[in-house]
C-alpha cells in the first residue's frame, strides 16, 4: 500500500513538471546601477523552442545587457546546447500589450548598451532553441547606466577645481 502511494505521488510530481510550459517568466524587479552587481540569472529548458520574459525596472533610461547560450560538447558531440539565442526588449511589463519595441539582439555573449527613453518598466523576451535531449541553458546580465553618487561627487570634484585654476589665471593675469 505504502508503494502505491509513493508511485501515485512520484507520477503525480513528474506529470506536473512535464505539464508545464518551456517558456519562463521572472520579474528581475529593479536593476541597480552598481557595474560590479549586475542582474544575472541562468535559464535552464527541456528540448525545443522557447520564449522566455524577463520584467525589470531601471531608474533612468539606459541599460547594458548580455545573454549567451551555455554550450557544452564533448568529442564533438552537442551535450548541451542552444541554437538561434535572441532577445528583444520592450517598455512596459510583458502583460502589457504594445509596449515599445527598443530592438533585438543576438545572444551571442556580446554586451549591448540599450537606449532605453526613460527609467521605468521594461522586459525581455528571449527565444531560442534546444537541440539536445539533454537540454540547454543561457545565461543574461543586466545593469543600469546610473552613475553612482560617487561619481557625480567627483564629477562636482573636478569642475571645482576647474573653476579655482581658471580662477587663479584670471587674476594673474
Amino acid at each position: 500500500m505504502k508503494t502505491k502511494t509513493i508511485f501515485a505521488a512520484l507520477a503525480l510530481a513528474l506529470s506536473a513538471g512535464f505539464a508545464s510550459a518551456n517558456d519562463i517568466s521572472i520579474d528581475a524587479g529593479s536593476i541597480t546601477p552598481n557595474m560590479a552587481k549586475p542582474y544575472g540569472h541562468i535559464f535552464l529548458h527541456e528540448e525545443g523552442t522557447f520564449t522566455d520574459m524577463i520584467d525589470f525596472t531601471i531608474p533612468a533610461g539606459s541599460l547594458g545587457s548580455s545573454a549567451n547560450p551555455l554550450n557544452l560538447a564533448l568529442g564533438g558531440f552537442d551535450v548541451f546546447n542552444i541554437a538561434n539565442l535572441a532577445y528583444s526588449v520592450y517598455g512596459g511589463t510583458s502583460e502589457e500589450i504594445g509596449g515599445k519595441w527598443y530592438g533585438t539582439y543576438l545572444g551571442n555573449n556580446t554586451s549591448y548598451d540599450l537606449p532605453l527613453g526613460m527609467g521605468g518598466a521594461y522586459h525581455i523576451v528571449v527565444n531560442g532553441l534546444v537541440t539536445t535531449e539533454q537540454g540547454g541553458a543561457y545565461a543574461v546580465a543586466l545593469v543600469s547606466g546610473v552613475p553612482e553618487p560617487e561619481t557625480y561627487a567627483m564629477l562636482l570634484g573636478g569642475l571645482g577645481l576647474m573653476g579655482v585654476v581658471a580662477r587663479r589665471r584670471k587674476s594673474r593675469a
